[in-house]
């Protein structure tokens, strides 16, 4: 067998062993899991879940203002309803990652191969959340300095 070829095979050997091995730690990790899903899991789901909530009072503090709603203001109202678009999408990918069945074995296996071609979706979509927050931090910054001038001025 010729150099090349030997290398091709010793990569192609190696990939495979490494995409087993994941599968693998996947399966026992959702296997041993209290709630059927990974950690990592879990813990983005419990942050979308936090910051759906603070876009809802985000939402009914904005509404329920009696001054006019500035730029800033209305583009964090349609930041939020991306968010929550956003949000959805994520949890459903997660939930469609998670183990439900009774044969947790087997489902075990079958939800770790279902949660490596997932992952690329969820990880764009938190990265989409990631974006969104950036930019709902800049609004507040500017509706916040809005506040202040209004104030200030009211003041003097």
């Amino acid at each position: 067998m010729d150099p090349l070829s030997a290398l091709s095979l010793a990569s192609n050997i190696i990939q495979i062993v490494d995409f087993s091995s994941r599968i693998v730690s996947r399966g026992y990790e959702l296997y041993n899991s209290a709630d059927g899903r990974t950690e990592e899991h879990a813990m983005l789901d419990n942050a979308a879940e936090n910051l759906s909530r603070l876009y809802e009072d985000l939402n009914s503090c904005l509404k329920s203002n009696s001054r006019k709603l500035t730029q800033a203001d209305q583009q964090l109202l349609e930041l939020s309803a991306r968010s929550k678009v956003v949000v959805d999408e994520l949890r459903q990918a997660l939930d469609k990652a998670k183990v439900m069945a009774d044969d947790r074995k087997w489902q075990s296996v079958y939800q770790a191969l279902r949660t490596i071609r997932t992952d690329k979706q969820i990880s764009t979509l938190a990265g989409q959340l990631g974006e969104i927050r950036k930019q709902v931090d800049t609004a507040i910054l500017i509706s916040l300095r809005y506040v202040q001038k209004v104030s200030f001025k009211t003041r003097h």
